[in-house]
C-alpha cells in the first residue's frame, strides 16, 4: 500500500464520517421536532381536527389564489 493510498483511504473515511454526522444530526433533529409536536396540545387538538373534516369530507380544492379568495368571500 503507498502513502497516496493510505492518504486517500484516510481521507474518505473523515468524508464517510461526516456524512454518518450529518446523518446523525438530521435524525436527531426529527427526534426533536416530534417530541415538540407532541408536547404541544393546542397544535395536537388542531390536527384532531383536521383529521376529522378530511374524514367527514369536509374539505377543499384550491387551484390557485383566487379560489381561496372565493372560499373566504363565501364564509
Amino acid at each position: 500500500m503507498t502513502i497516496s493510498s493510505i492518504n486517500e483511504s484516510s481521507a474518505q473515511y473523515r468524508t464517510d464520517i461526516f456524512k454518518s454526522m450529518l446523518h446523525l444530526r438530521d435524525e436527531i433533529d426529527d427526534i426533536i421536532e416530534t417530541i415538540e409536536v407532541l408536547s404541544n396540545q393546542e397544535l395536537l387538538e388542531g390536527l384532531r381536527r383536521s383529521l376529522k373534516d378530511l374524514d367527514s369530507g369536509n374539505v377543499y380544492e384550491l387551484t390557485d389564489i383566487d379560489d381561496l379568495d372565493e372560499l373566504w368571500s363565501t364564509e
